[in-house]
């Protein structure tokens, strides 16, 4: 009981919350209140989508990035970058994180519900907000719930190019507005926006086209961050000739 008075007590708003774009509002809990927060919502497994389809295409997608983002040399090379520039604790890199990230949704792909784009995105960001670690779970959350409600707004299920440009433009700017990173931060922002306008721009051009564009557009960016000084994060701290070596992960 003492624990939990504790942990519940105000304290000062903007504490330990740098770059933070608007104050907080407190929502006091009470010790009596803690024990009545409704448990997270349980999802029932979703069947297998029909080979061919929009939701099995998706739910492909989702797969293969998180094979990739769990192999054993995108873990290594996402390490070696944060350990030169970034965190560098050995149980905290961005490689172990995006790994243990992937292996949870991997864990639970049949219980995502791949037949409504924006409740796969939102069951994304409450995976994020539950069990993801690191600072990194945090940015996740905000993007896949921004981009989820972008396209419950648009009442897409299924978004063309169009509705997905929309969904990561809606994702980049929450990241931002919270997080407070612009372009030539040495951030992920400095991938992520340009990819955004390739898709904006090649929107009309085809699925395929529009995301071959949108990849280059982001390699691009995240090349060119190994020329920057960092603004934001960790890497603000490491010596110049320390973060020229590497991109930012």
């Amino acid at each position: 009981r003492q624990i939990l008075d504790m942990l519940t007590a105000p304290v000062a708003s903007m504490t330990a919350w740098p770059g933070l774009v608007q104050e907080p509002r407190p929502l006091w809990l009470s010790t009596e209140s803690l024990f009545k927060l409704k448990p997270q919502k349980v999802r029932s497994a979703h069947s297998v989508p029909e080979a061919g389809s929009y939701a099995w295409l998706f739910r492909e997608a989702v797969v293969a990035a998180c094979r990739t983002l769990s192999s054993g040399v995108t873990v290594n090379a996402l390490n070696q970058m944060d350990g030169g520039c970034g965190d560098g604790a050995p149980d905290m890199g961005t490689g172990n994180t995006h790994r243990d990230m992937a292996l949870a949704i991997l864990s639970r792909i049949d219980d995502v519900p791949f037949d409504d784009a924006s409740e796969t995105l939102i069951f994304l960001a409450e995976e994020a907000e539950a069990s993801w670690r690191g600072i990194v779970s945090g940015i996740y959350m905000l993007a896949f719930t921004a981009a989820g409600q972008r396209l419950r707004e648009l009442g897409q299920k299924e978004p063309a190019v169009d509705g997905w440009a929309q969904a990561g433009r809606a994702a980049l700017s929450s990241v931002q507005r919270y997080g407070g990173a612009q372009e030539g931060d040495r951030t992920l922002v400095d991938a992520w926006l340009p990819a955004v306008i390739a898709l904006e721009k090649h929107s009309s051009s085809g699925c395929e086209t529009a995301l071959e564009k949108a990849v280059k557009a982001a390699r691009k960016g995240a090349r060119a961050t190994q020329q920057m000084l960092a603004k934001k994060g960790r890497a603000q701290y490491a010596p110049a000739n320390e973060q020229a070596r590497w991109q930012d992960p």
